[in-house]
């Protein structure tokens, strides 16, 4: 059964399916400003996963999605999907901006 969960913003659609997990999908196009200042506009119905965090992690942090990680994690899949830096780049972008907003250093 997929439940549709609005807890983040009327710009997301967050919904739990139990075959694909946790996917976020943008209503209406979406700006993040990251850590370092950069603006990224994410278009209407791009989709994400938000966090793919080994189960070794999960007491230090969640792969569910909440207000600290959805706007990092569509950044960081969207950056990655398009080529936008490299991987390293990319995770290393990710890593400071979830820290930015508030999750644990790991």
């Amino acid at each position: 059964m997929t439940e549709e969960i609005n807890v983040l913003s009327p710009v997301f659609q967050f919904i739990v399916d139990p075959e694909m997990g946790d996917v976020l999908i943008l209503k209406e196009p979406w700006d993040f400003i990251t850590s370092k200042g950069e603006k990224y506009t994410i278009p209407v119905g791009y989709e994400s996963d938000g966090m793919s965090v080994s189960r070794l992690l999960w007491r230090l942090l969640s792969p569910r999605v909440d207000f600290r990680t959805a706007g990092p994690s569509i950044v960081h899949d969207f950056r990655y999907e398009n080529h936008i830096g490299t991987r390293a780049e990319c995770d290393a972008d990710y890593r400071n901006d979830l820290i930015a907003n508030g999750s644990p250093r790991i």
